[in-house]
């Protein structure tokens, strides 16, 4: 592939020659002589291939070699390994018709064009040198770390192999390990399903347990409760029974007692009504009387007596009367008393029984 570049200037040529420090005057670009242009030359050659000219002049053993007269040949075969060295640039900067001719016969305008070439590939090299100083320095840093690891790698393979040895040495010991391992893990797990059976064994019985401390507590309060239930009921238990049903009769006896004062009061108040009733009829009867003197006085008189027999009356039938209800407010009160002791009495023993039941039954069941 050709590449292209710019054709410069005498003056740009010059000027850059002299950055490039090679010494070239206008003369010499000029009226160009062959050893100026050689010195140049290769110059540009130790400049841009980094080939001193000291390498370039030593001669090829293998070369002279295949001469008659290898002394003779000493000097041409440092010339022709220069015009090879000079040929390879010119065709990478871009001169690709470089011949031998150049140097010995060279030309203003032509010597003009192949310093354009060179110039441009010595900026272009420039240019990129900075980046090829950076990528071999990190080439340079690699190759040594790459050095490195290869010693790294030397030993981790030394002592790779001296562990395979090692292992080998071991096999049929870690064998018998392996085996005694596969037993023990067979044990372990064994031990672990027992383990496990004996947990949930323990389980149960912590579980009973617990239900069977619960129980006791609940029977033990239960019992505590029943025992406080049954000292209540003992203190609400007539302990006499046969008192109870003296009481009982007595209070009979005189709710009898107690009707029949009544009853009598009844009578006593219907005897005292129907005096009461002839009385005052005698009275109307002395009334239609009063017109005779002498017996219309002594009926006054009778009838006074009587008035006051009946106002007697009256208040033997209102005291009578209020005996008869007070009396009947006794009996009623009585029968109340009495309907209550009964009820008492009964809610009493049933509730007694049913608690002194319930209590043998938490007993027998804490017990059990």
């Amino acid at each position: 592939m050709k590449y292209s570049f710019p054709l410069l200037s005498e003056k740009e040529v010059l000027l850059c020659l002299e950055e490039l420090q090679i010494p070239f005057t206008k003369e010499d670009l000029a009226q160009p002589k062959s050893d100026v242009v050689q010195a140049a030359f290769e110059t540009c050659v130790e400049l841009l291939m980094g080939v001193s000219r000291e390498e370039l002049s030593q001669p090829v053993l293998e070369a002279l070699d295949a001469f008659s007269y290898p002394d003779l040949a000493e000097n041409a075969t440092g010339g022709i390994a220069m015009m090879k060295k000079m040929t390879k640039l010119m065709l990478t900067c871009g001169v690709h018709d470089f011949s031998f001719r150049d140097v010995l016969r060279p030309e203003s305008k032509r010597l003009r064009r192949i310093f354009s070439g060179v110039i441009n590939f010595a900026k272009f090299r420039e240019e990129r040198l900075v980046s090829y100083e950076k990528y071999t320095q990190e080439l340079d840093a690699e190759i040594d770390r790459q050095q490195e690891l290869q010693v790294v790698n030397s030993d981790v393979t030394a002592r790779l192999d001296e562990i395979k040895a090692q292992r080998a040495e071991e096999e049929p010991e870690v064998k018998d390990l392996e085996g005694e391992t596969a037993e023990m893990l067979e044990e372990i797990n064994e031990c672990n399903r027992q383990q496990a059976s004996l947990q949930n064994s323990i389980r149960d019985i912590k579980d009973r347990v617990q239900k069977a401390s619960d129980s006791i507590a609940t029977s033990k309060y239960n019992t505590l409760t029943a025992n406080q239930e049954c000292d209540k009921l003992r203190e609400q238990i007539i302990e006499d029974p046969e008192g109870l049903k003296q009481t009982l009769a007595d209070l009979s006896d005189a709710l009898s007692r107690e009707s029949d004062i009544v009853e009598e009061q009844r009578r006593k108040k219907l005897a005292t009504k129907s005096s009461l009733a002839a009385a005052t009829s005698t009275l109307q009867d002395l009334e239609t009387l009063t017109t005779d003197g002498a017996e219309a006085t002594e009926s006054w008189k009778k009838l006074s007596a009587t008035k006051d027999e009946v106002a007697q009356a009256n208040a033997r039938v209102k005291a009578l009367e209020n005996e008869v209800a007070e009396h009947e407010q006794n009996l009623a009160l009585l029968q109340r008393q009495m309907a209550q002791m009964e009820s008492k009495g009964d809610r009493a023993r049933t509730q007694a029984r049913a608690r002194l039941e319930a209590a043998q039954n938490a007993l027998q069941h804490a017990r059990a």
